[in-house]
């Protein structure tokens, strides 16, 4: 048969009144009596009171003036545990405080309860004068994980788990326990929100298109080409054209065309969608890429200095018009691709960055913008020499390379 105790701590009903309770109690009272009578400068012997009385503590321990405990032996305290003045800690079940653990003023822990329906809580067939009890009591233990902090006149409840790392606020009332990093408050207790916990870092592949997604500059060169040679009356060298690169074509096209550049604008356009054939889809594996980037939780965007007309084209007979978070085109007026990779870069909170691109620009406006930038030379029209001379260490001459390196950056999971 169990004895008062036992059933105490296994948390039934029990007969507070039993001799070893009795016991227990008046040794507690004394003891309280002891402890708040030493002077608080007194450290190592308030501490060896702790000692004495507590189930155990650990080290760094303080426990303020007018401190009251039921029991004192069922309170094990581990190391640097602050307890404020006015604490009362009823500790009829254990009482479990962690490591690392404030406890302000006023903090009420109670082990100890009754039954709700009061048949139950009457003990029957009670008699004046006997040794029963009159009213049914159990016990439930109560735990203060590690690094929790318990503000002013809080009262904790039996039977009540405080996660690690949580705080409770001010005059809550704790009736069930709370999971870990969390700031719970009021009465009853309810979780607000999350704390503690690391912030994932916001990450994101910024891309180019021509010549990094797909092989497109050949047809972009011979719609060009088509549409303003007719207007200037003579061949149309490379070289003119590339000294335009990073202007969108609106103002490619005027800053050669000079005049009647808006027929040629509209007249490039039309070739331009002819000539996808040219072009059906981007190069092998970038797709499967794209995919992975953002499987992984990877944000994908797309920074071009094609305008926003031919950019759309492009997707959209690709299937790609919905890949990316979020797409910026070029200027007419300048090269905007630094400006545009620092808008996003705020604009989506993004911790972490790389740009993908296939010229000498491409690094140095990467750079500019803050951001390291991984050459692409898979395409038909790169200066890979250029790009070894300035970015070396960073060319990629495969997109399975790229993959890798993107693998190795904590881009890819």
């Amino acid at each position: 048969m169990k004895t008062e105790l036992e059933k105490c701590m296994a948390g039934e009903w029990y007969n507070c009144h039993d001799k070893i309770f009795i016991e227990r109690k008046a040794k507690a009272s004394d003891w309280c009596q002891r402890y708040n009578s030493t002077p608080y400068n007194q450290r190592s012997n308030r501490y060896a009171l702790l000692k004495e009385q507590f189930g155990s503590v650990g080290t760094n321990v303080s426990v303020g003036d007018e401190f009251i405990c039921g029991f004192g032996n069922n309170i094990y305290i581990g190391n640097n545990v602050s307890i404020n003045i006015r604490c009362i800690l009823i500790d009829c079940n254990k009482i479990t405080i962690g490591n690392n653990v404030l406890i302000a003023p006023g903090v009420q822990i109670n082990t100890s309860t009754h039954p709700v329906e009061l048949m139950d809580r009457l003990t029957p067939d009670w008699q004046p004068g006997s040794d029963a009890y009159r009213w049914r009591t159990y016990a439930l233990p109560i735990t203060i994980e590690d690094n929790c902090w318990i503000g002013a006149g809080v009262i904790i409840l039996p039977g009540v788990t405080i996660g690690a790392g949580s705080v409770i606020g001010a005059g809550s009332v704790v009736n069930k326990s709370i999971p870990a990093n969390s700031v719970a408050v009021g009465n009853p207790c309810r979780v607000i929100r999350t704390i503690n916990q690391e912030t994932e870092k916001m990450k994101m592949v910024i891309f180019d298109l021509d010549g990094t997604l797909a092989d497109t500059l050949p047809m972009c060169i011979s719609a060009f080409r088509k549409a303003v040679e007719p207007f200037i009356h003579r061949h149309l060298e490379y070289e003119e054209i590339e000294r335009q690169f990073g202007l969108n074509e609106e103002g490619m096209i005027r800053n050669i065309v000079g005049e009647h550049w808006e027929e040629a604008l509209e007249d490039f356009y039309r070739y331009y969608v002819d000539m996808h054939d040219l072009c059906p889809t981007p190069f092998d594996g970038i797709c499967e890429l794209l995919s992975e980037l953002k499987q992984s939780g990877t944000k994908v965007a797309l920074v071009t200095g094609k305008g926003s007309h031919t950019c759309s084209l492009t997707l959209e007979h690709w299937g790609m018009k919905d890949v990316f978070v979020c797409i910026e085109t070029g200027s007419s007026n300048k090269n905007r691709k630094s400006e545009a990779i620092t808008h996003i870069l705020q604009e989506y909170h993004i911790d972490e960055a790389v740009y993908i691109g296939d010229t000498v620009s491409d690094v140095l406006l990467s750079r500019d913008a803050g951001i390291s930038c991984l050459s692409a030379v898979w395409s038909s029209n790169v200066n890979r020499d250029e790009l070894e001379k300035i970015n070396g260490g960073n060319v990629m001459d495969t997109i399975y390379r790229l993959r890798c390196r993107l693998m190795d950056m904590g881009y890819i999971l």
